[in-house]
């Protein structure tokens, strides 16, 4: 009788580790598919977005476009965009040529033309005309 039930558990365990590496290779298979069909779609979307793909390459520095912009479908193009647009709007004052005010003149070697009250006095107070 003990040999029969060890033969027995045996059996169960062949069994079960049958049924895990069986399962295994299902979430194997699964996965594949999965990432096919996760591939297919980024696909279509390169098709079917081909200008706001190109558009979006353009704004970023080597050519490439983001990661997860094409799996995020036509909304995440559209936002890549404009997210590069805003900040393209928010950096236009750093972009823009110095001003021309008194600060050149300060490198110049001239003194600054003041017009406050408060900057002429200061210098009045060092001796300074």
């Amino acid at each position: 009788e003990e040999e029969e039930e060890e033969e027995k558990e045996k059996e169960k365990s062949a069994k079960t580790d049958i049924d895990e590496e069986l399962e295994k290779k299902r979430e194997g298979v699964r996965k594949k598919i999965r990432a096919i069909g996760k591939m297919a779609r980024m696909f279509n979307v390169l098709r079917e977005e081909s200008e706001g793909c190109q558009q979006l390459r353009q704004l970023t520095d080597d050519g490439q476009l983001p990661k997860g912009v094409l799996s995020a479908g036509k909304m995440g193009i559209v936002e890549a965009i404009e997210g590069f647009e805003e900040a393209k709007r928010i950096d236009a004052d750093n972009e823009r040529r110095p001003s021309t005010d008194d600060s050149s003149s300060v490198r110049k070697g001239r003194r600054p033309s003041l017009t406050r009250q408060a900057d002429m006095s200061a210098l009045q107070q060092f001796g300074v005309q």
